[in-house]
């Protein structure tokens, strides 16, 4: 049968039918949230269940998850070396450091992009070495 997504909080349930918050909808076996979507702190179950046969009744569970939303980190601040360059020639060094947040053990992302996706992928560390691409739009992200 058919599965449908469904999540409650310490309040009830959480609407899950608003695509900006919840991209990817409340049927089938995916379910993406938006940074936003859930309040940093507040804890939250999530379900996969089969599909109701009426409005009247509630589907069985088929799996869940209960989550703690984080804070977001802060405290910290980001640099880039040299402030300017070549592309396809200059390595350019990133670093992140003295973020925090409540339990959080953090990770860091680095990237290339283009206005188009990311162009190369980054490191978990706090300090990455990164080239620019040919083209005229590119920015570090």
């Amino acid at each position: 049968g058919a599965l449908e997504w469904a999540a409650w909080d310490h309040q009830g349930p959480v609407d899950l039918s608003d695509l900006f918050r919840f991209p990817l909808g409340v049927t089938g076996t995916r379910f993406k949230a938006d940074a936003s979507a859930l309040t940093p702190g507040v804890t939250y179950t999530f379900a996969l269940r089969d599909a109701p046969a009426s409005p009247s009744s509630s589907g069985a569970d088929r799996a869940w998850l209960t989550v703690t939303a984080a804070a977001a980190p802060s405290g910290g601040s980001c640099s880039l070396s040299p402030a300017s360059g070549e592309a396809l020639q200059t390595d350019f060094t990133v670093s992140c450091a003295g973020f925090g947040g409540p339990g959080a053990a953090l990770t860091y992302e680095y990237g290339v992009d283009d206005g188009s996706g990311v162009l190369s992928g980054g490191s978990p560390l706090g300090t990455a070495t990164l080239r620019l691409p040919a083209g005229a739009a590119v920015r570090a992200a």
